[in-house]
């Protein structure tokens, strides 16, 4: 998924109210439990909220 089709996924701005998509990626390969992809995943979300919201965020993969 690209920037552009986030942006394509928010609703038209309206005067009371907007909405945004923020998502984190994490790969599940190489994860030692269920938990800790979703703690990466986690981390990604939060990435992206720090950094102006409305976009994505993927883990680097280490391999």
């Amino acid at each position: 998924m690209t920037q552009k089709q986030i942006n394509n996924l928010s609703l038209p701005s309206h005067k009371d109210f907007s909405c945004t998509v923020s998502i984190g990626i994490s790969c599940a390969k190489n994860k030692a439990s269920i938990i800790e992809w979703l703690k990466d995943a986690d981390e990604m979300l939060y990435n992206v909220k720090r950094n102006g919201k409305n976009g994505y965020c993927m883990e680097v993969n280490k391999d």
